[in-house]
């Protein structure tokens, strides 16, 4: 309820109706007082969307001179319209303070970003995917990077329930359940409402405690449940950056999680081990070649890493000009002139169409083609 004894004079100054915002009024003004009591000076913001919510962190902190904003979203273009950049919003709104108070960084993970900061945030808002596991290891990443005493707010706690969500959105309700910290909830005035006489709130924060950091293997202990999607193309730098703040033992329990996550989705839901995969890459000739640098090579190249075997074999892809590396790997425009003769080719794309368009190419020219489900002797079918 803090922010019910906070003058709300700048936060009544937007006219809310002409931003994408992606919270309900009293969600907004639950963010807006928590800063406006707090006074942070190093805010981080973690989902940025189309900038509804930086909108309005950075008018919460628009007469503070010594405040900034830095935000970080995955995504280039906001998910709702491609045609717009993510934090779009925010320029119509703060042309001034985007240059005076806010640092943008786009098509990036948090763990690739935060420690270049060489920052310590006091207060923040993690609103990212709301699948598991993606809320805990954002969180994680930054738990480092932030101050004790400081304010981390949690969007979307219950969007399992909201109607036309899935009821596997649970990400952030693991997280905050695995906190060892009180928990900051906005009046049940203020809650987002399921029904009209349930009310059910969707947001809460946190305070960054010495007891927080003590039982943070809550936290690593709860990245057992299944994950929703496996982030195989970050995965690298956000277990680098585990590596430099947590302990070994914390460390083999994210090892654990992400071995098995990642052999259920490359083996269509079939099995947690990766021990059962590994016999498919000691099949493959020295003389391998790979296409694709997309999602599925990502998985595939964290299969071989966690398998301890080297990687050392081409990958070719249409898009290498803008590619370059994957995983540390060079990715080179496809060869489809020089003879393959014997050799074998794995297409690791999820698009069927393309698949089958390298395919023939590719067994033109005397290669033997493979799709990575017949690598490993699973079902056609792809989990997206």
């Amino acid at each position: 309820m803090i922010y019910e004894n906070v003058e709300l004079e700048n936060y009544n100054r937007i006219d809310w109706s002409k931003i994408n915002s992606e919270m309900t009024d009293g969600e907004r003004r639950f963010v807006h007082g928590l800063i406006r009591h707090h006074k942070p000076k190093r805010l981080l913001e973690l989902g940025v969307s189309s900038g509804g919510g930086t909108v309005n962190m950075l008018n919460a902190i628009s007469d503070d001179s010594k405040a900034s904003l830095t935000s970080v979203d995955l995504a280039e273009k906001w998910y709702k319209n491609k045609e717009l950049a993510v934090g779009a919003d925010v320029g119509k709104i703060f042309p001034e303070l985007c240059k005076e108070k806010w640092k943008l960084f786009t098509g990036a993970d948090v763990s690739q970003v935060i420690h270049s900061l060489n920052e310590k945030f006091d207060f923040a808002v993690i609103d990212t995917a709301h699948v598991h596991p993606v809320e805990s290891l954002n969180f994680l990443c930054a738990l480092p990077y932030l101050k004790d005493g400081a304010v981390v707010v949690f969007h979307d706690i219950s969007l399992f329930y909201m109607r036309g969500y899935e009821r596997t959105y649970l990400a952030t309700r693991i997280l905050i359940s695995a906190l060892m910290s009180k928990k900051i909830f906005p009046s049940n005035k203020d809650c987002h409402y399921i029904s009209e006489s349930e009310p059910i709130c969707n947001i809460c924060a946190v305070t960054i405690t010495p007891e927080l950091r003590k039982y943070i293997d809550n936290c690593f202990i709860a990245l057992s449940i299944p994950w929703e999607i496996y982030p195989a193309g970050v995965i690298s730098d956000i277990r680098s950056l585990l590596e430099m703040h947590y302990n070994d033992e914390q460390l083999a329990l994210f090892d654990d999680a992400d071995r098995a996550n990642l052999a259920w989705v490359i083996s269509n839901g079939t099995t947690y081990s990766t021990k059962k995969l590994e016999r498919g890459l000691r099949w493959l000739p020295a003389d391998t070649v790979f296409y694709g640098a997309g999602e599925k090579m990502s998985q595939l190249l964290q299969l071989y890493r966690q398998c301890g075997l080297t990687f050392d074999s081409p990958i070719w892809d249409k898009n290498a000009n803008k590619i370059n590396a994957i995983a540390g790997h060079v990715v080179r425009l496809p060869d489809f002139e020089t003879k393959g003769s014997g050799k074998t080719a794995v297409i690791a794309v999820f698009d069927e169409i393309i698949a089958n368009s390298v395919g023939r190419k590719l067994e033109s020219i005397g290669y033997t083609c493979i799709c990575v489900n017949e690598l490993f002797g699973f079902p056609l079918h792809d989990r997206a």
